[in-house]
């Protein structure tokens, strides 16, 4: 299973956190806490981006890719995704999981994934990936 990168950024009219997934037109709103401070909000999305690996220059041109196509010239300026840099058998199992686990945590995060402790869970995730990691780096 491939898992789709996501880039995380702000409306440019609202100002509200929005996701946008290569390959896909247009941008999905995220629901993060109502209490969190615009500075959070920046850090969240900053956090979310880290975990697919991506740049400020990428999330610059994932916003133009989601408006006029991901086969234009400019999509080619994407750096590689860390994901794709090596095949998937190559991964060790343990790391495999860990990706998968920073995925899930990060549709916590974002909203994809509903429920009452998303946040929670998305750290418990990533946490976990975090762990497994660290066995064997």
């Amino acid at each position: 299973m491939k898992i789709k990168r996501k880039f995380y950024t702000e409306d440019f009219y609202t100002g509200k956190p929005i996701v946008l997934v290569q390959g896909e037109i247009g941008y999905s709103p995220i629901t993060l806490d109502p209490d969190y401070s615009p500075q959070t909000i920046k850090e969240k999305l900053l956090e979310s981006n880290k975990v697919y690996g991506n740049t400020e220059r990428d999330v610059e041109i994932a916003l133009q890719c989601s408006m006029f196509g991901w086969d234009i010239p400019l999509a080619k300026n994407l750096t590689p995704y860390k994901w794709d840099m090596k095949e998937e058998d190559e991964y060790k199992e343990s790391e495999k999981l860990a990706i998968a686990l920073d995925h899930w945590a990060q549709c916590f995060w974002d909203g994809s994934v509903y429920d009452q402790c998303a946040e929670q869970i998305g750290h418990f995730l990533s946490d976990k990936a975090k762990s497994l990691r660290s066995n064997y780096n």
